[in-house]
Parts: C-alpha cells; sequence; structure tokens
C-alpha cells in the first residue's frame, strides 16, 4: 500500500484542524487493508483493497501510519439477494483501532451497496460499494471531535450504524452526562442488538441514574434477558441495585432469575466490601 510523504500527512493534519469552525475533524490514519479470505469468485484482493483505499482517502482518511489514530481496515465483499428487490454487492468496511491509549479508540464500520447484475462486479461497481462505506466512515469520523450534544443526536440517527457508534462512543468515554439520553433509546430502539449494546455502555459508564430504567428494561421478559439485565445492574452498583436484586434473589417466579440475581448481588456485596476496605 501506498504512503504519503511525512509533509504532506502534516499538511493534512494542519487543514483538517483549521477547518469546520471551532471543532476540527479527527485524523484517522490506515495503516494496513486486509480483504476478507473469502471473496466472491472473480473478485481479487488487490482490485476491492484498490477500491476501499481510493474511497477512504475521498473522504478524509489517510493512508499513512501516525502517532496515534493508527488503524487497520478490514473489507468483505459479498452478494446479497433479498427476498424483494434486486440483487447487491455489498462492501463492508471496519476500522480497528491499532494502538490504545487515545480518545476514543473505537472500531467504526461502514457498509456500501452496488447493483448486482452480472456474476462478477465490475471495478465502476467495487468502487461505488466502497465509496458508500467510506461515506459512513467519514459520519462516524466527524462524530469523534464533535461535542455531546451532536453524539445525543446521533443517537438518534436514521443510520443504524451511525447511532452503533455513538453508543459505543458514549460508553468508551463514559460521559455520564449521555445517561439519560442512553436510558432513553432504551425503550425507543428497534434493534435488539443495540438494545444490549446500550445496556453494556451503561455499565462502562457506571451512573447509578440507569439502574431505575434498567429495572424497568425487564419487565414481561424472558428471564434470560432478565439474567443480563441482573448483571449489568449489579456491576452499575448502588443502593437501588442492591435493593432490586435482593428484591429478585427472594422472590422472583423463575428459579434461574433467582439463582442468578443471588450471585450478582454477592458479587456486588463482595466488591463494596473490598472498596470500602482500600478506603480505610
Amino acid at each position: 500500500m501506498s504512503r504519503l510523504p511525512l509533509w504532506l500527512s502534516l499538511l493534512a493534519l494542519s487543514l483538517l484542524a483549521t477547518t469546520g469552525g471551532c471543532e476540527r475533524d479527527e485524523a484517522i490514519f490506515i495503516t494496513r487493508t486486509y480483504p476478507a479470505e473469502l471473496l466472491p469468485q472473480g473478485v481479487s484482493s488487490e482490485s476491492a483493497t484498490a477500491s476501499v483505499e481510493k474511497a477512504l482517502t475521498q473522504n478524509g482518511f489517510i493512508l499513512s501510519e501516525g502517532s496515534t489514530r493508527n488503524y487497520a481496515a478490514k473489507l468483505e465483499v459479498r452478494r446479497d439477494s433479498p427476498t424483494m428487490g434486486a440483487d447487491h454487492w455489498t462492501m463492508r468496511v471496519v476500522l480497528v483501532p491499532r494502538d490504545g491509549g487515545y480518545e476514543a479508540a473505537v472500531p467504526m464500520e461502514g457498509v456500501g451497496e452496488a447493483p448486482a447484475d452480472e456474476a462478477v462486479p465490475t471495478a465502476a461497481q467495487l468502487d461505488q460499494a466502497a465509496l458508500g462505506a467510506a461515506r459512513e466512515l467519514q459520519e462516524e469520523r466527524k462524530l469523534i471531535r464533535k461535542p455531546k450534544e451532536a453524539i445525543a443526536t446521533a443517537l438518534q440517527s436514521e443510520s443504524r450504524r451511525l447511532r452503533d457508534f455513538a453508543i459505543r462512543l458514549a460508553g468508551a468515554r463514559r460521559m455520564k452526562e449521555l445517561t439519560p439520553f442512553l436510558c432513553e433509546r432504551l425503550n425507543v430502539e428497534p434493534e435488539g442488538d443495540l438494545v444490549l449494546r446500550i445496556v453494556g455502555a451503561l455499565v462502562q459508564i457506571g451512573d447509578p441514574r440507569a439502574v431505575s430504567p434498567l429495572v424497568d428494561l425487564t419487565k414481561r421478559k424472558h428471564p434470560l434477558f432478565i439474567n443480563q439485565i441482573v448483571f449489568a445492574v449489579a456491576q452499575i452498583g448502588g443502593q437501588e441495585a442492591e435493593a432490586y436484586l435482593d428484591t429478585l434473589a427472594q422472590g422472583h417466579p423463575s428459579d434461574q432469575v433467582r439463582q442468578a440475581a443471588k450471585e450478582a448481588l454477592q458479587e456486588l456485596l463482595s466488591k463494596k466490601s473490598a472498596t470500602a476496605k482500600s478506603k480505610r
């Protein structure tokens, strides 16, 4: 993969830092691109990689290595045949952090599509799909430097992937200010896996205000789902969490839930005791 000269990388960083008013864009360095081991017949690793790298460059990513914010790009191409509508080629690109210690080291994901009117995608179709994926990644990259209000707005985006990224960003930054927005999203998020993602973000944040909304979420839910919330509540902790777990352990009709609540409560009390001893 080609590398930009050092002076050109620095120039790009300077331009990024001086645009967009008081908020600067985030420089993300792509150090390497890894194609999937299995690609559709007729699609070479070289052609798929070239399309992705061109699209990433067009959307503000830097094909080089920086002092921080280094990511590896992982791509896959597949042919999707929906029950309704025409077949299409789907390009999925995931950017995975290669080094830690910097703000919001959160994987990013973009997906693009192109018509699948032939057995093998053309170069133009690969470019089209890669460009769609890169544009989604660009929206995620821009969100990294936005204030909490923008992240709260992104939680309601029509884009599933942008909502997902905003949720993970809030959790990684432990943004307590976004606890109410995440709790509100628990009740309206249509994607079940993103509901669980919100639960995980609330655990990362550790704000006791999340306990009551999480408890409400368990109403009329299957015991397996309740058990996940039980351990999430235990990790957040607090008096309300203790009371909830004790109530479940004593009186929930499901043996499975009662046992999970007992274990979670014991874990919470042990952690509480250890914290108290460390402060003496």
